[in-house]
């Protein structure tokens, strides 16, 4: 193994169904979601989705249950803070696009309709984040004071 790295997310026409080949870089992912994964590069290219062998990968990216701890059990790096660039599993990562702008708008939020999913996601959770302050705002005023 020459490298190792947690990657993601995904876009989930890149990791639906059967094993994916990368036209970009000959990788090969095997995934069953679009949140995060590992990728192992090789120190020499692998034979995999090809059955004569013609294709031969650099690296192979998949994804498990448990990211940390293969990483891990690879010699990769301590998982034990947060990997820049992923976000909690709020449930948003896995709906599309269109169904992100619906979410937003029934929220009222306003001029959601050109925004790019990464800028939705955005806007969604700082409206979650903003509606908790005011839920504690509110819960706060609600309480007597001396």
């Amino acid at each position: 193994m020459a490298s190792v790295a947690i990657t993601g997310p995904y876009q989930l026409l890149k990791v639906a169904g059967p094993a994916r080949l990368s036209v970009r870089d000959r990788g090969i992912t095997l995934a069953t979601n679009a949140h995060q994964g590992v990728c192992i590069g090789f120190h020499e290219p692998v034979r995999a989705i090809d059955p004569v062998g013609a294709i031969r990968h650099p690296a192979v990216t998949v994804t498990v249950h448990d990211v940390a701890g293969l990483v891990l059990a690879l010699g990769g790096p301590s998982t034990d803070v947060e990997v820049p660039g992923t976000e909690p599993d709020d449930g948003l990562m896995a709906l599309t696009a269109s169904q992100l702008r619906e979410e937003a708008r029934r929220l009222g939020l306003a001029g959601v309709g050109k925004l790019k999913k990464g800028e939705l996601l955005d806007v969604l959770r700082a409206a979650a984040d903003q509606s908790r302050v005011s839920a504690l705002a509110s819960e706060f005023h609600d309480q007597p004071h001396p």
